[in-house]
């Protein structure tokens, strides 16, 4: 994808750097409008980075319950 030409001619490829894999090329955001241009304020999360945001904040899951969760490898 980033290298097809209309990607590259509507400036949709972003250069990121990545804290662990280093600088990394993407897809860019896909819609533009004028007098904005969206930017990525960072990078994906690493895997499990948000599991304790999205169980205990998002789901009401018991920190307990998360912590057994990731003991049996249900999550990360």
């Amino acid at each position: 994808v980033i290298e097809h030409p209309q990607a590259q001619e509507l400036n949709y490829i972003e250069e990121s750097e990545h804290e662990e894999a280093g600088e990394v090329v993407l897809h860019g955001h896909p819609l533009h409008f004028s007098g904005f241009e969206p930017q990525f304020e960072r990078g994906a999360p690493g895997l499990g980075e948000h599991t304790e945001e999205v169980l205990e904040s998002y789901l009401d899951i018991d920190p307990e319950e998360t912590e057994t969760l990731r003991d049996e490898g249900v999550v990360e």
